[in-house]
């Protein structure tokens, strides 16, 4: 940037005002070297306006007036923010705008019918201010250099240690929240400026790595590590029911046909005319482990997590078409952010009582499942510049299934089940300080995100009898969930060294995941049982798979 001082002045370094004379001064400089972002400018619709914009203090309070005398685009427009300007919220903070205030200069247009913007604002001292230039209209280009005049009671004088390069322009979705809360720290006494001078003096590369790290974790990687784990439980819930209804010789087999012979329900043990059975108990075990892997996606970093834990459970044939148990699950996840945020972590151990029930209707079926869980998390964020940022909170899971499955016999041997059912969640996770990282460290406020899905799927079985009355069935299940209700986690929080409260955006959860699940049981004839399970899961930009290996006993 040029000055007719002549001084060079760096796009976004601060402006720093000298008292000279009562008489009005003015400043003429012209930018000609600047980041130009894209945004939805206040008081439009569209989302393609280019901008730029200046960053200063004005050291004593007076009347001012700022304005354009030359450009090399059509039509620009001028906004002017008082404390901070956060592209994502072009209406906060706005105290003044203009489109063609400049009654002298007509040097805004090709043509020249266009006059230039102009303002005139009453500013106070040492608060901070933005002046934004972008275009009247929706895709024009900004074409720099760009002409301006300060006019008021001081001369505007370049640098000094109070001058800074604003920080918001280098930051992604997830870290913009964090970097104009640095912005507009700028100058202020406290221990985020030594922060905000490291920032200062990187590249822009450096200046956009840093900032992700400086931002609150604001992916899905907790709120998907969460759900893997719910999902293997309800996966150990969901077999042992199919195993029920499986089974031909347990004393806890649900023993009920449709009298039409191409409708197979539970078991086959009526069908060959064996009495009821008297209720009894059946005890069983699952162990469960898995990975997930979410590559970066829309502006958030990429994850991987790995599950392992077990499921015990107690059921009992309470008649003859109803079951019922609880179980008690356990599971740990370890959770490796990758991408910019390589490093940063979690480790979360989860708690989980469940009840379970099926219903026969006959021609059909229906599961339900409840679950409460009650969580651990222990996260870990590199800041670069202040240490590694270390978190202790708690959180709280309600969770329930229903889902009907309409058996039809193809073969003997063969059994297709239409699925169709509903899942929903409700994550509560507690507020928390973050320790060992000084200023940086962060203040974070509580969350709470509700989800709701819809499952649609198909199982094919088979029972294939050896010898001694032990039987072998082979099953496969495809399941179609779609979110039709999950709000994103967005994160408030304020950092420990000073400053208000900024908002991060969560990542929003996929609509749409598929869901592949193969398992091999073998029943023996004295009711007792071991079965193999493996899933797979897709969806955007993410995969995963499990495996269980689940043993039961009647006694």
């Amino acid at each position: 940037m040029t000055r007719i001082s002549p001084r060079l002045l760096p796009f976004l370094l601060g402006f720093a005002f000298t008292p000279l004379a009562q008489a009005a001064v003015t400043t003429s400089f012209t930018l000609d070297n600047a980041t130009i972002g894209t945004y939805s400018r206040a008081g439009s619709s569209g989302s393609n306006f280019q901008y730029v914009y200046q960053y200063f203090t004005p050291s004593t309070t007076g009347s001012y007036t700022f304005g354009m005398d030359a450009s090399a685009f059509n039509d620009p427009y001028m906004y002017f923010y008082r404390g901070s300007f956060d592209p994502n919220d072009p209406a906060a903070n706005l105290i003044g705008e203009d489109d063609d205030g400049n009654r002298v200069s007509t040097a805004c247009n090709t043509s020249g019918a266009f006059h230039c913007p102009q303002l005139t604002m009453d500013l106070e001292a040492g608060v901070d201010y933005y002046l934004v230039i972008t275009t009247y209209n929706g895709g024009v280009p900004i074409v720099l250099p760009l002409s301006f005049f300060v006019t008021g009671d001081m001369a505007v004088d370049v640098g000094g240690e109070s001058s800074g390069t604003a920080l918001v322009p280098f930051s992604g979705t997830p870290s913009v929240g964090a970097a104009a809360q640095l912005d507009a720290l700028r100058g202020q006494a406290g221990a985020l400026q030594d922060t905000i001078r490291l920032l200062d003096a990187m590249t822009p590369e450096a200046k956009r790595a840093t900032l992700a790290r400086i931002a609150p974790q604001s992916n899905v990687a907790h709120e998907l590590a969460l759900q893997s784990v719910q999902h293997s439980v309800w996966n150990s819930l969901s077999g042992r029911l199919h195993g029920l209804r499986a089974q031909d010789d347990s004393a806890l087999a649900l023993g009920l046909v449709d009298s039409d012979a191409s409708q197979w329900l539970a078991s086959n043990a009526d069908a060959a005319g064996k009495a009821a059975r008297a209720p009894a108990q059946g005890f069983w075990i699952q162990a469960f482990g898995g990975r997930l892997d979410q590559r970066s996606h829309a502006g958030y970093s990429g994850y991987d997590s790995h599950t392992q834990g077990m499921t015990l459970g107690l059921d009992t044939r309470l008649n003859d078409a109803w079951v019922a148990g609880a179980a008690f699950s356990y599971g740990t996840v370890n959770l490796n952010q990758q991408g910019e945020r390589k490093g940063d972590g979690s480790d979360i151990d989860t708690y989980q009582l469940s009840a379970y029930a099926s219903r026969d209707f006959g021609a059909w079926y229906l599961d339900g499942m409840l679950g409460y869980a009650q969580q651990r998390f222990e996260t870990r964020r590199d800041t670069v510049l202040g240490g590694t940022a270390e978190g202790r909170f708690d959180g709280q899971q309600y969770s329930a299934l229903l889902e009907a499955g309409l058996p039809l016999r193809l073969t003997s041997q063969a059994t297709l089940t239409p699925l169709a059912g509903l899942e929903w969640s409700q994550l509560h996770l507690d507020s928390y300080k973050e320790r060992h990282a000084g200023a940086l460290g962060l203040d974070v406020d509580g969350e709470r995100q509700d989800r709701l899905a819809s499952r649609v799927g198909a199982r094919l079985g088979m029972d294939l009898p050896l010898s001694g009355g032990t039987h072998l069935q082979p099953a496969v299940q495809m399941t179609w969930r779609h979110e039709l209700i999950g709000n994103a986690l967005d994160t408030n929080a304020r950092f420990i060294g000073g400053g208000n409260t900024f908002s991060t955006p969560g990542q929003r959860l996929p609509r749409d995941s598929y869901q592949l699940d193969l398992s091999l049981a073998m029943l023996r004839a004295d009711g007792s049982s071991v079965s193999l399970g493996l899933s797979g899961d897709t969806a955007t930009a993410r995969s995963g798979f499990a495996g269980q290996l689940q043993a039961k006993w009647l006694f």
